[in-house]
């Protein structure tokens, strides 16, 4: 026995350090490569895949990665085999995120001959795509929330409220995941893990809430379940630019006034002023990662802001006291000391700051785009889908529908692509005035009033002398 545990400790550690060395620790792409998306309704209606591309146009604005939705409701990784020339490597995908498993199981207990169906389908589905020169991303199932099943079998609006569904699927999900993990870690492809974080976070907000769900139908992800997801994916790809930046100046006094050193992430110029009121140009090498407000609990869940938008100022040499910080002529927060503006101030915590607001326009942009051209065009693919499942084997019948529906998938496709061109466009970051003004208080603004009037009275003094010279 424990010759066996050892050897199994090796392997797993063999398969680990394998999976490890073979890609770099960051996820990189070069410019014009295509990213696909291949799941269940998941993909297809939950939003996850929007967060994530909208990581792309923001984080990235320079150079472009091309997406593709190839979600289709209720698909096992067979339904996906019988669409897979037509629907995904006709697209000359580079990458490809998979999501499979929700249906493959039957919402049944465990049962060996679908477990066994869905391994195999996944490892033809892995080969074909491997053939094709398309590197495979593995995610896990989503988690299964029974306990919202239960609570809304009394909902006759429910859409499952007549579905069988086993109380113990969730852990169905969780085997298929694990089994998924070990696959990806053999064929030495990156593996995300959604059903863990699912299953963490509600557990939490459950402690207090215990009709909270990120998955309010019990199957399928709500907006902020889908931050989760689309966090753990990028999280998983270490993706270089995890952070915004860091804006680093301080006063040196004299001439000089104010310099710029350990700034990352952007460029500074116009630095100037005092050490009571200075300003800059700030100009990021990207946006924040926006998330719409109906995704605020996963935001808050996942911790994106601290995760992936850190952006800090720190002002150093500032004189004592409170100020205010404005960008663009927004003021952001209420008031910061001294003290905090030179250990560093986390604007990436200000929502109303124009940078953030400006991602949000790429984010709502992208929405766009999913509403008038991916949904419809996925719409389109779930036809193909009944001709498919009530005609088995009916070439002529499946032919007829592709020879009808295509065109319409075309109109679709150039109607993405130029939403697309619009949101790149939109995602360029601009270069921004920051300010940085003291609070003065009563007592500084009488010394003040009267240093000004001093200064008067010595001017109109030296003019009067100039003009009547003795």
């Amino acid at each position: 026995m424990r010759l066996r545990l050892l050897s199994s400790l090796i392997v797993s550690i063999w398969l680990g350090t394998a999976y490890l060395s073979a890609f770099p620790y960051h996820f990189e792409f070069s410019n014009n490569q295509a990213m696909g998306f291949i799941g269940d309704e998941s993909t297809y209606g939950a939003k996850w895949c929007q967060y994530v591309e909208n990581y792309f146009y923001t984080r990235y604005p320079e150079k472009r990665m091309i997406f593709y939705n190839a979600g289709c409701k209720n698909d096992t990784a067979f339904d996906v085999l019988e669409r897979l020339e037509q629907d995904v490597l006709e697209r000359k995908l580079d990458y490809c995120m998979i999501m499979l498993g929700t249906w493959d199981g039957g919402f049944e207990d465990y049962n060996s001959a679908r477990f066994e169906a869905y391994q195999e389908n996944m490892r033809l589905l892995l080969d074909r795509l491997k053939r094709a020169r398309c590197y495979p991303l593995l995610m896990s199932p989503p988690m299964f929330d029974f306990q919202t099943r239960q609570r809304r079998m009394e909902d006759e609006s429910y859409r499952f409220r007549l579905k069988s569904m086993a109380p113990n699927y969730n852990g169905v999900m969780g085997l298929y995941g694990s089994w998924l993990r070990d696959e990806a870690y053999e064929r030495d492809s990156r593996f995300i893990d959604t059903w863990g974080p699912l299953n963490t976070y509600t557990a939490d907000v459950r402690k207090t809430n215990v009709e909270f769900s990120l998955m309010p139908d019990a199957v399928h992800p709500d907006p902020g379940g889908s931050v989760v997801i689309a966090g753990e994916v990028i999280r998983t790809l270490a993706m270089e630019r995890d952070k915004i930046g860091s804006i680093k100046v301080h006063y040196v006094g004299g001439d000089s006034g104010w310099s710029s050193s350990g700034t990352s992430g952007g460029s500074i110029s116009q630095l100037s002023g005092s050490n009571r009121h200075m300003s800059f140009i700030w100009k990021p090498r990207a946006l924040p990662w926006a998330m719409p407000g109906e995704a605020s609990i996963g935001v808050e869940l996942a911790d994106i802001d601290a995760r992936f938008n850190q952006e800090l100022l720190h002002v150093v040499g500032l004189a004592a006291g409170d100020y205010q910080i404005f960008i663009a002529g927004t003021k952001i927060g209420d008031k910061f000391t001294h003290a905090e503006l030179a250990h560093g101030v986390e604007i990436h915590k200000f929502q109303e700051r124009p940078q953030f607001k400006r991602a949000q326009s790429v984010a709502n942009m992208n929405a766009r785009r999913y509403e008038t051209s991916i949904i419809p065009l996925r719409d389109l693919w779930q036809d193909v889908k009944r001709v498919r499942v009530n005609f088995p084997g009916d070439q002529a019948r499946l032919a007829a529908i592709m020879a009808e529906v295509t065109p319409q998938m075309n109109a679709l496709r150039l109607k993405s692509r130029e939403l697309t061109d619009k949101i790149y466009e939109a995602s360029k970051p601009l270069g921004r005035n920051f300010e940085v003004r003291k609070i003065y208080t009563s007592s500084e603004l009488k010394e003040i009033e009267k240093a000004k009037k001093a200064e008067e009275e010595a001017k109109k003094k030296a003019e009067a002398e100039k003009e009547n010279p003795e």
